[in-house]
């Protein structure tokens, strides 16, 4: 298992009188620790404070990778090769997306290799036991439907990398707000494509330089609960219509709540009538009587109980049976093989 983070890369604010481009340096202010951090990148906030083993850094051919490389080699007490920076910025800074197909010297990642080693070493610097394998990888700008899906393969690339039991973390701090949402997307089709149910994605962060001049720090808020509304969406969505309740048990955190819904698709699943009959009624006495459920399971009180209360009442398996009938048919669940009761 690896902890992993993926980050997106902008370009920085350009100082004309030194000609490099940089982001500002800023207090980070981790929510609910209050740990701070002074850096100008809040991936190398999130690298010490996660104690990640791995960084993926997503940017354009624009994006100010000499001043990654100048950071990190710094962090990490590296002799800087001025050669790498000065390509790495020459071109960045040439690159022009009005003559994108035509600029043949555009960064591309293979140009990045000694950046990856260099982010490396930089990990193991603040941790001996980081695994490393960071990797830069350069996408598109997103302005057509061509270059978003040349984005996705780039994602999916990130996703062979991947294992199921990896601590993924997302930071959408920088780049286009389009990336940020770009990634944010992906990574949850990634999740369902690669693993066949849902991707853990361990925090998904955000540093609100926005406020830092109110504040005097920039907070970095953990949006994970964000992502999980698409998993809690998705769950329901799975257990109203066909009955398949094991990703809304894994994300509900009352017990026995949790518990009587996973029995529930099981038993759906083989149609054990008795059992099902028995758990439907211990279904709706939990939804009667759960008022401190987590916020997003009481918003599905109503949907839950519907289902329940299709079935509540009925009194001989027959009737039951063909309750059950109705709903496998409305739902186009196979009807076809029934158990002997």
């Amino acid at each position: 298992m690896a902890k992993i983070l993926i980050s997106a890369l902008g370009t920085g604010i350009s100082r004309q009188e030194e000609n490099e481009r940089k982001y500002m340096p800023a207090v980070y202010r981790f929510s609910g620790t209050g740990k701070e951090y002074k850096t100008s990148f809040v991936a190398a906030a999130l690298c010490e404070h996660l104690k990640v083993d791995r960084l993926y850094l997503v940017g354009t051919p624009k994006s100010m990778w000499e001043e990654v490389y100048r950071y990190y080699t710094e962090a990490a007490n590296l002799q800087e090769d001025r050669k790498y920076k000065n390509l790495l910025a020459d071109k960045a800074k040439s690159f022009n997306v009005k003559d994108a197909e035509g600029n043949k010297d555009r960064i591309n990642e293979e140009d990045l290799g000694k950046l990856n080693l260099t982010i490396d070493f930089y990990l193991k610097s603040i941790r001996k036991s980081a695994t490393g394998g960071s990797k830069c990888f350069v996408i598109e700008y997103g302005l057509n439907e061509t270059e978003l899906w040349n984005n996705f393969n780039t994602l999916l690339r990130i996703s062979d990398m991947l294992e199921e039991d990896d601590e993924v973390y997302l930071d959408i701090t920088h780049a286009f707000r389009s990336i940020a949402l770009f990634n944010y997307i992906t990574l949850d089709l990634i999740g369902i494509l690669k693993f066949k149910k849902a991707f853990k994605l361990s925090g998904l962060y955000y540093g609100m330089l926005d406020i830092k001049g109110e504040l005097e720090y920039a907070p970095i808020v953990d949006l994970s609960p964000y992502f999980n509304m698409t998993l809690w969406a998705r769950a329901a969505y799975n257990f109203i219509n066909f009955g398949n309740g094991y990703l809304l048990a894994d994300l509900i955190h009352n017990r026995d709540l949790s518990e009587n819904i996973r029995k529930i698709s099981e038993i759906v699943n083989i149609n054990y009538i008795d059992d099902f009959r028995e758990n439907i009624k211990a279904l709706n006495r939990l939804l009667e009587n759960s008022p401190h459920a987590e916020p997003v399971i009481r918003h599905m009180f109503p949907y839950l109980s519907d289902f329940a209360k299709r079935f509540k009442g009925i009194k001989t398996n027959g009737e039951l049976q063909f309750a059950l009938a109705e709903w496998y048919f409305e739902n186009k669940r196979d009807t076809s093989v029934w158990p002997n009761q």
